[in-house]
Parts: C-alpha cells; structure tokens; sequence
C-alpha cells in the first residue's frame, strides 16, 4: 500500500509538473502571439503612416506644378503683352516716319516750285 501511495503521489507530481509545463507553454504561446498581433498593428501604423507622408509628397508635387505652370502662363501673357506693345509702337514710328517723308515731300516739292517760279521770272 505504501508503494501504491508512492506511485499514486509520484503521478500525481507528474501530472502537476506536466499541468505547470502545459500551463507555461501557453503562455508562451499567448506572449509570442500578443507579440505578433502588436507588432503587426504597429507594421500598419507605420504603413498608413508612409502612404499619408507620400500622399502629402504628392499633393505638393502637384501644387507645385500647378504653380510652375500658373507662372508660365502668367509670364507667356507678359510676353504677349510686351510683344504687341513692341509691335505698336514700331507701327507708329513708321507711322510718323512715313508722315514726316510725306512733309518733306511736300516741302521739297514746294521749294522746286518756287525754283521753277524763279526761273521763270528770270527766263
């Protein structure tokens, strides 16, 4: 009977020491698999966290270029303006040229016709 205790009380340490192992692997397992969950969740904080750091990227890229191409068209209608400005104001300089041909024309001819009056006063 004694020995039956002594086997009774050496199972029943076993399957404690096993229940404790059991027990010690789970939470093991619990800790490894808490460990996953967070690191997965920081994973997708860090990767939303990239993709608004890209899309900021990009949105200003875009504003950017928007702007770079508000300038062009800005300096594109300044230039026009001084073109036709330019343009303009050659026309009236040939404009006044060509009136001040026609008076010196006119004078010219006025003279020529006094020579000729002279001339023939004295033929």
């Amino acid at each position: 009977e004694a020995l039956l205790l002594e086997k009774e009380k050496k199972e029943a340490e076993e399957a404690a020491n096993s229940t404790a192992v059991i027990a010690e692997l789970e939470a093991q397992l619990q800790a490894k698999e808490n460990k996953e969950v967070e690191e997965a969740a920081n994973s997708t904080a860090r990767i939303a966290e990239l993709e608004a750091m890209l899309q900021a990227k990009e949105d200003k890229e875009v504003e950017e270029a928007a702007n770079a191409s508000a300038s062009a068209a800005a300096r594109v209608a300044d230039l026009e303006a001084l073109l036709l400005k330019e343009r303009e104001a050659a026309a009236a300089a040939e404009n006044g040229e060509v009136a001040n041909a026609t008076a010196r024309i006119a004078e010219l001819e006025a003279a020529a016709a006094a020579c000729e009056a002279q001339l023939g006063g004295l033929l």
